[in-house]
């Protein structure tokens, strides 16, 4: 069967450029504005920020 080729099959979500970098994912990419530090902080144990604004 010609779909069971990887090359031939559409690239996944979060593997496909085009996608991500077009309006249908921006709340992914605010999203990972949230989890990216949150991972980090987690790493580092850090359980409590105070945020200032300003």
């Amino acid at each position: 069967m010609a779909n069971d080729n990887p090359e031939s099959r559409p690239p996944l979500a979060y593997k496909n450029d085009d996608f991500l970098k077009g309006p249908d994912a921006r709340p992914l990419r605010i999203l990972s504005e949230y989890l990216e530090p949150l991972s980090h902080f987690r790493r580092q144990r850090i359980r409590d920020t105070i945020v200032f604004f300003g």
